[in-house]
């Protein structure tokens, strides 16, 4: 099981190009430990818009996240700082919940699935 111990992504269940319980299109959204397919808390801790690598910090525990990228962006959990070890990719569209524990980075670049 990867780094992340993630629940299988599903497809959202908003609208392409909408936002989608609370995250903005064009984004990836992290919510508050404890959410549930961002429909608990609509208001997500984490934001990310442009391609590059994102630290984190004191994220634990299980956390709902949201790729609704809508330029076929993706998005990797990584366990190290500069997003070079990533475990965990989420396609556009998805969401999924992901321990987040082990995880000190987050990656969006363009690009399918397998190609980092």
């Amino acid at each position: 099981m990867p780094a992340a111990h993630a629940a299988p992504t599903q497809p959202m269940d908003c609208t392409a190009g909408q936002t989608c319980h609370g995250c903005p299109p064009g984004y990836v959204c992290i919510y508050p430990e404890g959410s549930t397919n961002g429909v608990n808390d609509t208001t997500p801790t984490q934001k990310y818009y442009y391609y590059g690598v994102y630290q984190l910090s004191n994220q634990y525990g299980q956390h709902e996240i949201i790729n609704n990228q809508v330029d076929k962006a993706w998005a990797s959990l990584c366990t190290d700082w500069q997003g070079a070890t990533c475990h965990q990719m989420l396609a556009p569209l998805t969401l999924g919940t992901y321990n987040l524990t082990p995880i000190n980075s987050i990656k969006v670049k363009p690009t399918a699935a397998g190609v980092w």
